[in-house]
């Protein structure tokens, strides 16, 4: 999922370049987030769009780079779906937080936010809520705390918006929402399900196709009491399965919850790294 989203960001900022290249810069002001909220509600879909648009080279590297790293991280503690529709989330509430700067601040309108900032903070606080003690090896600076790591993170990025209350906001907004899925999660609430459930909409969308040549279908239906006996007992024992794997699942994420990672035994490091990579 995390390549996915690269290339999702990536292909923005291809198609971006080139329209501005092409001297129709002013097409890329549609799927940017604007401050104002009275022309937000001429171009709604910009909640979402801003959300995968770079502009510049460094920043779209930067961001990709922190996706990168902060996806494991987040999927060893949590899941892949779950991953997906945390980076929405977190766009979405950095979103919302730009547009209220907007109302609170009035100077802060004609400007415009770009970049999956707030999504990647949101991934990176979730990780660190559900995972605080887990240890890093970082280049340079040795072994620290994810806690410690994720809570400079936040404060430099929310200090390279410099002077645009806007930004802050947003990046603010993404660390927050990160911060409540995480906490949300422990009582058994998950704030990206409803998102999950809409991207899984749009992704069994297929266009049908006829074939022409296709012979009809003759159905057999000789043995077809003993095959839905068989199937049955398949899906009693898939379920057993799934069962018993959930449980060993939620065993292990409540042992990191006690004893941080490192507490983990190879094996129970390696059954959480199985799960994850489904």
């Amino acid at each position: 999922m995390k390549k996915i989203l690269i290339y999702i960001n990536a292909g923005f900022f291809l198609v971006a370049t080139a329209l501005i290249l092409g001297g129709v810069g002013y097409a890329v002001d549609w799927v940017k987030l604007p401050s104002d909220p009275i022309l937000f509600l001429s171009r709604p879909w910009t909640l979402i769009t801003y959300m995968f648009l770079h502009v510049d080279i460094w920043h779209l590297f930067f961001n990709m780079v922190m996706l990168w790293w902060m996806a494991d991280l987040f999927v060893y503690a949590f899941t892949v779906r779950h991953f997906r529709g945390m980076y929405v989330l977190g766009g979405l509430v950095g979103g919302a937080m730009y547009l209220l700067a907007g109302l609170l601040f009035p100077d802060n309108t004609g400007l415009y936010l770009v970049g999956s900032s707030a999504s990647i903070l949101a991934v990176a606080v979730a990780a660190a809520v559900r995972m605080p003690e887990m240890r890093l090896r970082l280049f340079l600076f040795g072994e620290a705390r994810l806690r410690t790591v994720v809570i400079v993170l936040v404060v430099l990025v929310v200090a390279m918006a410099g002077g645009n209350v806007g930004e802050q906001f947003a990046h603010v907004g993404g660390a927050l929402a990160g911060w409540l899925f995480a906490r949300g999660l422990e009582r058994g609430r998950d704030y990206t399900a409803w998102i999950n459930v809409v991207c899984d909409f749009f992704c069994s969308l297929k266009i049908p196709r006829v074939d022409l040549k296709r012979k009809p279908n003759r159905r057999k239906y000789k043995f077809a009491g003993q095959k839905a006996a068989s199937g049955r007992q398949a899906d009693y024992d898939f379920n057993a399965k799934r069962k018993k794997h959930d449980e060993e699942i939620d065993r292990i994420l409540d042992k990191i919850k006690s004893n941080g990672y490192e507490g983990l035994t190879d094996e129970e490091k390696k059954t959480l790294f199985d799960s994850s990579r489904r």
